[in-house]
């Protein structure tokens, strides 16, 4: 399994460049900011209208799977929520 870490990362506009703070590997964090991610691209989808809505419900799709991939934790909970519903 992949090694996964979240990066709190601070951005300053004067020096211009983003500056890494912290890394957390706590796994529940990882998913907690995962799942957060995909609301948070689902959240502008569906604010966009037309042609930039697919786009960004496309990208939304690839975002999920590639979270998918590295943290199988977050395809589980996503399947028990299907079946909940």
């Amino acid at each position: 399994m992949a090694a996964v870490a979240i990066y709190i990362v601070a951005e300053s506009r004067a020096a211009g460049k983003p500056m890494a703070l912290a890394r957390v590997e706590d796994r529940q964090a990882v998913l907690n900011a995962a799942e957060a991610a995909i609301a948070e691209a689902e959240a502008r989808a569906e604010a966009a209208d037309g042609l930039l809505a697919q786009l960004q419900r496309g990208e939304v799709e690839q975002l999920r799977r590639s979270l998918q991939l590295v943290i199988p934790e977050l395809r589980l909970r996503a399947s028990s929520l299907a079946a909940v519903m």
